[in-house]
């Protein structure tokens, strides 16, 4: 009788499990479900202190790496509450970039000035930044690795024009270091955001681009300067990126809503299709575009991914 009843509450585990976490250790998965995305992660046993002993060492940061790539894209698919957002570009004039006085930490530096400003500013914004290192195209410094950054910031007021201006002020007296008179004007590209699609393409295809490695002139670039590049992204303000629910699920059960969650991939990304199909089952798995939106305007349990996730349990 004991044990029907536990069968009944793992079967029906996931009714208790809604706007807050639900954690057994007696399952091997947890399947978190977010705004824009759902993740299973594997429950790893707990260590002793000796066991996670490190050395600390860490090598200095160069390149965008494509692991540093997928942190980023997850904490972005992860975040609520969007407000209203810009996509922000700022590139630097010739004459301060390719100053043999100019190093990548003056980039850090004018950066975080940056955004000093923009919390100044608005007190409740959330900023997403990435440096970008591309050779010049054109110019007399044709073939020459130029820093610029691209941000995505959200939660702003005010007319666009208006805050255009402001970024260009801010800008020029940053990337010049106070020197006003100057007339070396770096450059500043403010667009708005239009939905969260559109800021997702956004995040894809510029602020998300880990093409460095196949160039070997930014490759060289970065390394000779290994102490100095820093971060290559990061995040300001608060973000909430909590999950709306997570689910303890067997590996019987994570391997039936595995394969449910790739018929759903082969309709978006036949590529991920392939490489889910190919992972081991035994490892977690991340999946964009599936997740709970905005759960104020919408009930948990109607979501798709809320009656898969009931239907696995149910059945398996």
């Amino acid at each position: 009788m004991v044990a029907r009843s536990q069968s009944v509450n793992q079967a029906n585990l996931v009714y208790s499990a809604i706007s807050h976490r639900v954690i057994t250790r007696e399952r091997k998965f947890h399947f978190g479900i977010y705004a824009n995305m759902v993740e299973a992660t594997v429950i790893k046993p707990l260590t002793t202190p000796l066991e996670t002993t490190s050395n600390g060492n860490k090598n200095a940061i160069t390149t965008f790496s494509n692991r540093s790539r997928r942190r980023m894209m997850k904490m972005v698919n992860k975040k609520r509450s969007r407000g209203r957002g810009i996509f922000v570009t700022l590139t630097y004039a010739d004459e301060i970039c390719f100053n043999p006085a100019f190093t990548l930490r003056d980039f850090s530096r004018h950066l975080d000035n940056f955004m000093k400003r923009c919390e100044r500013q608005w007190s409740n914004v959330t900023i997403l930044w990435r440096k970008e290192f591309e050779t010049r195209k054109s110019g007399d410094n044709v073939g020459k690795v130029a820093p610029h950054a691209h941000m995505i910031i959200e939660h702003v007021t005010g007319d666009l024009k208006t805050i255009t201006d402001d970024f260009w002020q801010w800008w020029h007296e940053i990337s010049t270091d106070g020197d006003t008179d100057s007339l070396r004007r770096s450059r500043v590209d403010v667009k708005p955001v239009q939905n969260d699609k559109h800021a997702m393409f956004y995040v894809s295809k510029y602020v998300g681009k880990a093409d460095i490695q196949h160039n070997l002139t930014i490759q060289l670039y970065l390394n000779g300067h290994a102490g100095d590049v820093g971060r290559h992204w990061g995040i300001r303000g608060d973000w909430n990126t909590e999950p709306s629910v997570i689910v303890a699920l067997t590996l019987r059960q994570w391997r039936q809503l595995r394969r449910e969650l790739r018929k759903f991939a082969k309709k978006r990304n036949r590529h991920y299709a392939k490489l889910l199909a190919r992972m081991p089952e035994t490892v977690g798995a991340s999946l964009f575009g599936l997740g709970d939106g905005d759960i104020s305007t919408r009930f948990l349990w109607e979501t798709d991914v809320m009656r898969l996730i009931e239907w696995t349990c149910r059945n398996y």
